[in-house]
């Protein structure tokens, strides 16, 4: 799936793909509307990654860094499940492991008061992404509702 969203070609067809899908049902309905959302950022921000806004580490030590937060990519992911062992097996070994940080990197605007400026001066992007991915999260899990529609 990522090399599928990341193939700039299947990003670009989108919109002709999305202009001619016919919604059979609510799910179909739901999907198609998560998309068109999907189409609207990658239109509005098409050159943005997720991690623009992402804390720089201006120290020396990295390894020292690496060790006292958890960074974004490492807690920005997906899966497919959350219910049965596996799903709970490998949420504990996260927790367990994200125990041992003392805090998480979240997306941060700098602001300069020298008259320098910045490039990227707000969270717009990551606020419509984040979104984005908590109505495509919500819907995935509860797909066995749509279903017996």
């Amino acid at each position: 799936m990522e090399k599928k969203i990341f193939n700039r070609m299947n990003l670009e067809l989108l919109e002709k793909r999305l202009n001619s899908f016919k919604s059979r049902d609510a799910f179909d309905g739901k999907c198609k509307d998560i998309a068109q959302k999907a189409l609207a950022l990658f239109t509005g921000y098409p050159e943005q990654s997720i991690f623009r806004n992402a804390p720089l580490n201006e120290g020396n030590d990295e390894q020292e860094t690496e060790n006292e937060s958890i960074g974004m990519e490492k807690y920005i992911s997906f899966i497919s499940d959350t219910r049965g062992w596996l799903y709970e097996s490998i949420e504990e070994t996260i927790n367990s492991e994200f125990n041992e940080y003392g805090s998480m990197e979240e997306p941060t605007v700098l602001k300069r008061f020298d008259g320098n400026e910045l490039n990227q001066n707000c969270l717009d992007f990551e606020s419509c992404l984040f979104a984005l991915l908590d109505s495509l999260c919500e819907l995935l899990y509860n797909y066995k509702q749509y279903e017996n529609e």
